[in-house]
């Protein structure tokens, strides 16, 4: 069964939005948005989604798979030793969204209804078999 764990909509700084471990302070300055929609250093992950330019973004997170899922797999990836706090954000921080996920190895999925600036995004949160 899944949980909706936070849910907004926002215009979203440079049409990046980041989901870390709280505590993470990984420098995700490499990623080069032309060449990848989206990158991750240790337990952060940035990836692109519509600037603010074009409107607001309605971001989703989950607990488990939502009961309806979008079209496009935008990542999926594992963060080692996380937890029990994440976080999404923009790269500004003008958006900022905490959310219990639990401590360990997590697995992370971004779907959205575009692949490379998605208007809707659900971040799927799941630990990780141990």
């Amino acid at each position: 069964m899944a949980d909706l764990l936070v849910s907004f909509k926002a215009k979203i700084s440079h049409g990046a939005l980041l989901v870390r471990d709280l505590t993470a302070e990984d420098d995700i300055s490499d990623w080069d948005a032309d060449s990848s929609n989206w990158y991750q250093e240790g337990n952060s992950v940035i990836f692109g989604v519509a600037p603010a330019v074009d409107g607001l973004v309605e971001v989703e997170v989950w607990k488990g798979s939502p009961p309806s899922k979008l079209d496009n797999a935008i990542f999926e990836t594992e963060l080692q030793d996380a937890g029990p706090w994440l976080v999404v954000h923009d790269s500004e921080e003008r958006v900022r969204m905490e959310f219990r996920s639990g401590r360990g190895a997590v697995s992370l999925r971004a779907l959205g209804d575009d692949l490379i600036n998605p208007s809707r995004v659900q971040i799927i949160v799941e630990l990780s078999a141990a």
